[in-house]
């Protein structure tokens, strides 16, 4: 049945493969020195990622690559190395969609394309490019459970650990605003509480900050529902320690911060 239904949806999806050049193709493009054809070819790879994807990420298959066992990272060397060739001159909306093909399936997809694109996206500090990456991060959570990190040096760590830390507050608001408790939670979650000083420490805006703060309540809020006031001692004194005086006059009056 399993077979069945990846033949009906191969078919289904006939049509969109053939204004799509064949894998062949694009790897040729993504071997020039041409900036447009490796664009070009990595725009097509993600449309074949999408048409193909059916729980496992089929971008290993095109480069005839065994993917490694999670959470070890796979290269993909020709990919990999039109990346680095061009970095710098990728457009935004390459990168990000260097992102959305190769980070489909959380815990699963480990590529170092991944980790290429988030560098220079970082590199770039550009408020919306991040804010678009994070809804794309967030749209793996339809299909992901949270709460289940390897907690080792997968890609998906990494963004938590590594790169996030980095992002601009605006769009670590974007990403904790609506997390859910086992997104946040660190002892047993996937750990993005601790971005929370992240967003406050990457900004000076008054307006921006309090919007920031506003999300932590709500995770505070939400949190009560399932474990102890207790845990959040620790996480409120490093938010506390991030922040000017003004800031901490607001924290006192929700909660009371030893000094």
């Amino acid at each position: 049945m399993e077979a069945s239904h990846k033949i009906m949806n191969s078919w289904e999806q006939k049509d969109k493969f053939t204004s799509i050049p064949s894998p062949e193709t694009i790897l040729d493009h993504l071997q020039t020195p041409d900036l447009d054809k490796v664009e070009k070819a990595i725009h097509w790879l993600g449309q074949l990622v999408d048409i193909d994807f059916d729980d496992d990420n089929p971008l290993p298959i095109y480069f005839k690559i065994e993917p490694n066992d999670a959470p070890s990272i796979t290269k993909l060397p020709i990919l990999d190395e039109a990346i680095k060739k061009h970095l710098q001159e990728l457009s935004d909306e390459t990168l990000l969609q260097i992102f959305q093909m190769s980070f489909k399936t959380v815990g699963e997809d480990n590529f170092t394309a991944t980790i290429l694109a988030l560098k220079e996206i970082i590199r770039r500090k550009k408020t919306n490019t991040q804010i678009k990456l994070v809804g794309l991060f967030k749209k793996t959570y339809e299909t992901y459970d949270a709460g289940h990190r390897y907690c080792a040096n997968s890609v998906h760590d990494q963004i938590i650990d590594d790169f996030f830390p980095n992002f601009t507050s605006e769009a670590l608001l974007e990403l904790l605003k609506d997390a859910s408790f086992d997104m946040l939670y660190s002892e047993g979650g996937d750990a993005m509480d601790g971005l929370f000083v992240a967003a406050f420490k990457n900004t000076s805006d008054r307006h921006l900050i309090d919007q920031i703060w506003t999300a932590f309540k709500k995770y505070h809020k939400m949190a009560l529902e399932y474990i102890e006031e207790d845990y959040f001692t620790d996480l409120i004194s490093e938010i506390y320690e991030n922040v000017n005086e003004d800031i901490k006059i607001i924290i006192n009056k929700d909660f009371k911060v030893e000094n």
